[in-house]
């Protein structure tokens, strides 16, 4: 394999990575099964509100969650599309729930 197509095939391994990532965030946040959280995101992650309201920390991140999400036990979450290039992923989902 040439350079080029290395490089090329590199990259789509690399997306297919990232999808992967992102739809077990999606399964293991429309479970709700919190603790499993760690197994996509890094335990000293930063989550960054409207108005500049930070979350830091995956414990403080699944307490959170857990308080306002943990009251939508019929969570439905709806792929709408999702844009992939390089190492860049953005997906746009529906959520749906009971509150």
């Amino acid at each position: 394999m040439n350079h080029a197509a290395a490089t090329l095939q590199a990259q789509a391994d690399q997306v297919t990575s990232n999808k992967e990532v992102v739809h077990r965030f999606v399964e293991i946040f429309e479970s709700g099964n919190w603790d499993d959280l760690d197994q996509v995101i890094a335990s000293d992650c930063v989550l960054h509100y409207p108005g500049g309201a930070d979350v830091n920390g995956l414990e403080a991140m699944k307490a959170g969650w857990g308080v306002f999400f943990g009251a939508m036990s019929d969570m439905r979450v709806t792929p709408v599309a999702e844009i992939s290039e390089g190492d860049l992923l953005v997906d746009f989902y529906t959520f749906e729930a009971t509150y």
